[in-house]
């Protein structure tokens, strides 16, 4: 049962100054942590008959853990092993077992997924400085560092041994699936410069997996969109990665249609039809028009888009060649040469 610190008269008492909702905000915080460490406190009660056989308590040991509501510590027994005398760094705690809290993690799962996308979006002790001041408990930007590294190297080791299982066992993730008959990929390396290393840059290779689109507006929102990305020795590796990722959420058959974009990387246009059978591989338009833009100029670029929507290959690399002659002066003669080569190359692709 939970104790007298949670009773009515504590709480009534915790109300005494309330001067507007902020300051009742603040107390209904203080009574959520209290509750939340006497529960935590009477469920380690309630499984000390079940305490493992030949195992016997050592005490209690505190810990604190910070949550949406703000830091709390709480304490839990220590189990250890009764026939021999107990190691620093020995022994069980099974209330962290039975909430699969992990040792030495500090973040909730919720509180977590909050730090990492802070963390995607800004420096770590930004991120460290917005949490505290919404109330979420006092952390270090080197916490949030290494809590965001540690749920990285989970993620990984994740993604490793599922990739393992569906491509050297054969066993398939389980978990509800959903069927769609078309799976939309676009695929793309991003360069990051290194600093203390032998290599100036490493690439970072990005897929986006997604059902198509959502009209909302004038604008235009990806469906159900899921994301793959890291460093992979090859293209092979990376491919075996995004398949794995849409084997955790997909119904996978021969009738599944999959369009992948990219540019023309290698590891893109030709690791992508072996790892995806009968996949429709295709230039990422967006980088197309780019670079078609900057050698002809816009109001051309948006000219032979319109003739590639309507399929007409051949009439768009008829005239991107023809075009080349019309270049101002040689530099931009070698942009567009260079252009049409890369389009003539990846014709199929268009």
């Amino acid at each position: 049962m939970v104790n007298g610190s949670t009773s009515t008269a504590t709480i009534i008492s915790l109300l005494d100054g309330i001067e507007n909702f902020n300051t009742l905000e603040e107390v209904i915080l203080q009574i959520a942590r209290r509750l939340l460490v006497a529960v935590l406190e009477a469920l380690d009660d309630t499984l000390m008959p079940a305490k493992p056989k030949g195992y016997r308590i050592a005490g209690f040991r505190y810990r604190t853990i910070t949550c949406l509501y703000g830091d709390i510590t709480f304490k839990r027994r220590l189990y250890v092993k009764a026939t021999r005398k107990k190691k620093r760094g020995e022994g069980r705690f099974l209330l962290d077992e039975a909430l699969n809290l992990r040792q030495g993690k500090r973040l909730t799962g919720r509180l977590l997924k909050l730090a990492v996308s802070l963390a995607t979006r800004l420096p770590f002790r930004q991120a460290a400085e917005i949490m505290a001041e919404a109330g979420m408990g006092q952390l270090s930007h080197m916490t949030i560092h290494s809590e965001v590294k540690r749920n990285g190297l989970e993620q990984k080791e994740l993604q490793e041994a599922l990739r393992n299982n569906l491509f050297m066992s054969g066993e398939e993730p389980q978990g509800k699936k959903k069927k769609v008959p078309v799976l939309f990929i676009e695929a793309d390396g991003i360069m990051i410069p290194l600093q203390r290393s032998k290599q100036d840059r490493i690439e970072v290779k990005v897929g986006i997996v997604y059902e198509g689109w959502i009209e909302k507006g004038n604008t235009r929102h990806l469906k159900n969109p899921r994301v793959v990305m890291g460093i992979y020795e090859d293209g092979e590796q990376f491919w075996e990665a995004l398949t794995t990722e849409i084997a955790r959420y997909y119904e996978i058959d021969e009738k599944t249609i999959y369009v992948v974009n990219g540019d023309g990387a290698s590891w893109v246009q030709k690791t992508a039809k072996e790892q995806l059978p009968g996949a429709i591989v295709q230039l990422d338009r967006y980088h197309l028009h780019r670079d078609i833009r900057q050698a002809y100029g816009n109001e051309t670029a948006q000219g032979l888009m319109k003739i590639l929507a309507k399929g007409q290959e051949q009439v768009f690399l008829d005239t991107l060649e023809a075009l080349i002659e019309e270049a101002p002066n040689r530099k931009n003669k070698q942009q567009c040469q260079k252009v049409y080569d890369y389009c003539q190359r990846y014709r199929d692709n268009l």
